[in-house]
């Protein structure tokens, strides 16, 4: 049994139970009922109709609640079975028909209603009708016809606030997950960046290394030194520029294609910092840190360079967090901004954390490249310390300012950045 069917079957078995539980209303004829069941197979329409066809859902649906009547009622099976399946057959084919020929484009919540409306109506009607055929003495009057006309319109009127609310719960799903995704990317593009930075170092460690290759080179050439080291330079030099124009090739490519697709030029401070602390507080899930992130900000304005900044703030708390370790802690971050006395204003950030601290020789070497005190578990080495280089690079290279660290084995570590208002804050 493929899906499609399955998913018939089963919608019609919902329909079929909860047609069960519904006014009888014996006055318009034997049998006849005024079931909420409807209504629940006009949303299975509206939910499912990209892959179930309405026409579908409502003959499968006639054919299993007969079915069902004439297992619960054998003795009345031919006056309560037939208009039912009637009811069905009925419903099916007007709202196919409508859509067709009538509207001729696409279901819309605007249209929906009026034609569930329409074809709860005309279904009423031709099951009244083929109960006249089974019912000894029924005629179908005026107040039969404005019952129905009223049944018609009240359920397609609950149908349309359970349609409006599906249509805005899945909306605000959708933005949710679109938010998610975002997010996501903006912090991927962020740490693609910072590797791109430190790409670009690496291209002018590289020429210098191409341009050392080839002086030596010549100095062996003018010592008369044998062929075979002359070669060998001459081959590290051309290495050298090989790989340095495959670094720019990708560097490049990533900054052409993926980090210029996103417009940052509006993101907020405190957008920044609400992004960088989810990632925190998911970094110390993720790696089971019992650490308690508190943050207090009390300036906003528009970044340069935001997905620097996200940097900045992702290496010193996820630093924070590993400081801490499995014995648990708090990390506070603080962001202010201050004026001295001559106007000028600066953007100040502080990371304080409760964690190992650091003894003096461990401070003076954090932001040497290649430093790091984290080892590796699951490869024996070394992590690549370069997350405190790179925020050190951004604060003062790009953004002219200052960082400083406080620390004492035990007693946990701040590490407080200053940053001039001009270089971090765009203008308004």
């Amino acid at each position: 049994m493929n899906q499609r069917i399955r998913q018939l079957i089963i919608i019609s078995i919902f329909v079929t139970i909860c047609s069960r539980f519904s006014l009888h209303l014996n006055f318009l004829a034997e049998g006849f009922i005024v079931s909420l069941s409807i209504v629940m197979m006009a949303v299975f329409i509206y939910m499912y109709e990209d892959s179930l066809s309405a026409l579908a859902i409502c003959f499968v649906t006639g054919i299993i609640s007969p079915g069902v009547r004439i297992l619960l009622d054998f003795m009345d099976a031919p006056q309560l079975a037939a208009p039912d399946a009637a009811f069905f057959f009925v419903y099916g084919i007007i709202y196919t028909l409508i859509y067709k020929y009538i509207i001729r484009e696409p279901r819309t919540i605007q249209t929906f209603p009026f034609v569930i409306a329409a074809c709860d109506f005309v279904s009423n009607l031709g099951e009244l009708t083929v109960r006249t055929l089974v019912i000894p003495g029924y005629h179908i009057n005026t107040e039969s016809l404005l019952i129905i006309f009223m049944v018609a319109v009240l359920r397609s009127f609950l149908i349309q606030i359970i349609v409006v609310s599906i249509d805005y719960y899945s909306r605000i799903l959708v933005d949710l997950e679109h938010d998610k995704e975002y997010k996501r990317l903006l912090t991927q593009t962020s740490i693609i960046e910072s590797e791109l930075y430190l790409m670009e170092k690496n291209t002018v460690e590289i020429e210098h290394i191409m341009k050392e290759a080839y002086d030596l080179n010549r100095t062996l050439r003018e010592e008369n030194v044998r062929d075979e080291l002359q070669r060998t330079s001459l081959d590290i030099a051309r290495s050298a520029h090989e790989v340095k124009g495959d670094y720019q090739d990708i560097i490049g490519t990533l900054k052409g294609t993926f980090v210029s697709s996103f417009d940052t030029g509006k993101m907020m401070l405190k957008e920044i910092i609400t992004l960088e602390k989810e990632n925190a507080e998911t970094f110390c899930r993720v790696h089971e840190l019992p650490v308690r992130l508190t943050s207090k900000v009390s300036t906003d304005f528009r970044v340069k360079g935001p997905f620097r900044m996200m940097s900045i703030l992702r290496n010193l708390l996820n630093n924070a967090a590993e400081a801490i370790g499995t014995k648990g802690g708090q990390i506070d971050l603080l962001c202010s901004e201050e004026t001295a006395e001559d106007g000028s204003k600066a953007f100040l950030l502080r990371v304080r954390d409760n964690g190992i601290g650091m003894d003096e020789e461990t401070k003076e070497n954090i932001f040497i490249t290649e430093f790091s005190t984290k080892f590796d578990e699951e490869t024996g080495n070394l992590q690549r310390g370069l997350g405190l280089t790179l925020v050190k690079d951004f604060v003062e290279q790009d953004y002219h300012g200052s960082i400083e660290v406080e620390t004492a084995p035990g007693e946990g570590t701040t590490f407080s950045l200053r940053i001039p208002m001009s270089e971090i804050a765009e203008e308004t």
